[in-house]
């Protein structure tokens, strides 16, 4: 396969890309120049941010996932290295305040929406991989459940299947299940999934 396009302008570490309803492209990483988080926003088409935001970071953190709730806010997940917990902040459309959403717990900074609303968490805590389920508007999981091998990033689609990259495979887990209905062996080392919008 060939890439349609490719941006490189004010690329730096890259951690995460998404894209909104709109097809702008957001992307965080980590500027290692002065060791900030950063988001750049693509608007659709372009090879130059049209803005670049600094993100609140907490020592020793890094951008860990990305995903837009059903108002179009962008959430994004802050892995704290060492210390096996997540920030999660919240960007409103048009704003360039990141609000942090308090949640109690979270287990690291790969995130994933469901169409429900429920916000998961993902990280590696010292007995292994897991994964927190808030609900909508919730900053104490319902629930939380082990996964095999450390948490690269998530994703889940309209029907609400959670599925879970890990750095050899992928785990798929139907809603509300606690052990996965399919594993996807990959070869090499995975760096992040998603889902086509076509199907």
């Amino acid at each position: 396969m060939t890439p349609f396009r490719t941006i490189t302008d004010g690329i730096v570490n890259v951690d995460n890309v998404a894209a909104d309803s709109e097809q702008d492209v957001y992307v965080a990483g980590i500027d290692t120049s002065n060791g900030t988080s950063f988001l750049e926003i693509y608007p659709k088409g372009a090879l130059k941010p049209s803005e670049t935001l600094t993100m609140p970071q907490t020592p020793l953190a890094a951008p860990g996932g990305l995903a837009f709730d059903g108002t179009g806010a962008l959430l994004v997940g802050e892995g704290v290295f060492g210390r096996n917990v997540s920030i999660v902040y919240r960007l409103a459309p048009g704003s360039q305040t990141f609000t942090n959403l308090g949640l109690h717990k979270a287990p690291g900074g790969a995130i994933a929406l469901d169409g429900s609303g429920n916000l998961y968490v993902g990280g590696d805590l010292p007995d292994g991989g897991t994964v927190a389920v808030y609900p909508p508007n919730s900053q104490t999981a319902s629930r939380t459940f082990k996964v095999h091998g450390d948490v690269v990033a998530l994703t889940a689609d309209a029907s609400g299947d959670l599925y879970v990259a890990t750095p050899t495979s992928v785990e798929v887990y139907a809603p509300g299940a606690s052990k996965p209905s399919t594993t996807l062996t990959i070869g090499g080392n995975v760096g992040g999934v998603a889902l086509s919008s076509q199907r």
